[in-house]
């Protein structure tokens, strides 16, 4: 059985004949705005997606992965792990704690939370806080590859900008230095706002 098509948003003028879509015509907004679904992609270009992700996931951690060996630094990772009682324990009330205070001087919660996590995973290994960062930074290539590829339409841009993305010098700062670690968790929530 036929689907009918969608319904237009606001009035259809017909168009002149022997002339393409102009601005009187106007467009249902999903296909103005939105990229095609993804069941529409075929096989080899879901595949192709799919390479592209893992390859500019693996190049962010392969770049940064040196850094899960470092150690703390002496700047602000004893303020915000070493010193930090709330991240000591996963419990309601340091949940609490982090969302209602600021610490630091600073009122970063989800900053926060994410150091107890690593605490409750590594305790106070700081390869754990490390690799934690560089997985990060590799879902956000991942993120990267999704924003550009919607804006822009065309895979190989967005491998390319993913790719620059994952390897570029500037994120040395926020990857490598625990305390830093703010900076890319609000780029990976940034890019997801832009992706959906």
């Amino acid at each position: 059985m036929r689907r009918a098509p969608p319904a237009a948003v606001g009035p259809v003028t017909k168009r002149p004949e022997g002339r393409g879509a102009g601005w009187w015509e106007r467009r249902p907004l999903r296909e103005r705005f939105h990229s095609p679904s993804r069941s529409a992609e075929s096989g080899p270009g879901r595949v192709r997606l799919v390479l592209a992700g893992a390859i500019a996931f693996a190049s962010a951690c392969a770049v940064f992965w040196p850094s899960v060996g470092y150690s703390f630094l002496n700047w602000d990772d004893s303020v915000y792990i070493l010193d930090n009682p709330w991240i000591r324990a996963l419990t309601w009330s340091n949940v609490r704690d982090v969302f209602a205070q600021p610490y630091f001087q600073n009122y970063l919660p989800l900053h926060l939370l994410s150091y107890m996590l690593d605490y409750a995973l590594w305790g106070l290994k700081a390869s754990g806080y490390h690799l934690s960062s560089v997985l990060l930074h590799g879902v956000n290539s991942i993120l990267c590859l999704g924003v550009v590829r919607r804006m822009s339409g065309s895979l190989a841009i967005a491998f390319v900008a993913a790719l620059l993305f994952a390897v570029h010098p500037c994120h040395v700062e926020a990857v490598a230095w625990v305390s830093s670690r703010k900076e890319v968790l609000s780029t990976t929530f940034m890019l997801l706002s832009l992706l959906f």
